[in-house]
């Protein structure tokens, strides 16, 4: 997972480089006095970092940038499985690295059908729901919302930093899509 930082250094003959620290662990690199970007690439997915460039200088200094919330979104591989008026659905990947999620059911009109509850937190195995009850010829979204956590591994208690990770169904067989028919061609004068 990555995370792409983007500022305009101060640079000038004072700055004799840059850092950035990273919520989690402190400095994670030092760069010249006019690199203007930096990707981290040793980010976990779903986790907020809080970033801040330092800009070192000649006489005075450290001097801090404004801080600024990173994140890397990460969704899970959804399959639904229909079987005679229900859903199966089964969650993978992302789920395993313990994150917060929670598994709500919608019709075509987005309405919430069915919910999973309070958001959970799987352990490192798969994760399944069992949404019944539903009606034959109907289409069906399956959403996962991921809820970030911090870089202390406690879920944002501000509910500011979700993303949503969707996949559909359609319970019994999809009517089939005709193709065109009687299709000519006719010369433009």
């Amino acid at each position: 997972m990555a995370i792409q930082l983007d500022w305009i250094p101060y640079g000038g003959s004072n700055s004799t480089g840059q850092y950035i620290d990273r919520s989690d662990v402190g400095t994670i690199v030092n760069l010249g006095s006019s690199v203007n970007t930096y990707t981290d690439t040793n980010a976990s997915p779903n986790t907020l970092y809080e970033y801040v460039v330092y800009n070192e200088c000649l006489v005075g200094g450290p001097n801090p940038s404004n801080n600024v919330i990173g994140i890397s979104w990460e969704c899970p591989t959804i399959t639904i499985t229909e079987k005679q008026g229900s859903f199966s659905v089964d969650c993978l990947d992302a789920l395993q690295y313990g994150y917060y999620y929670s598994i709500d059911l919608y019709d075509i009109t987005n309405t919430n059908l069915e919910a999973m509850g309070d958001p959970f937190s799987p352990t490192q195995d798969p994760v399944s729901q069992i949404f019944s009850g539903l009606s034959s010829g109907t289409y069906y979204t399956v959403r996962v919302t991921i809820i970030a956590q911090d870089s202390n591994g406690q879920p944002d208690g501000t509910f500011t930093y979700l993303h949503e990770c969707t996949e559909q169904g359609y319970v019994g067989v999809p009517a089939s899509c005709p193709n065109a028919t009687s299709v000519t061609a006719n010369p433009q004068y």
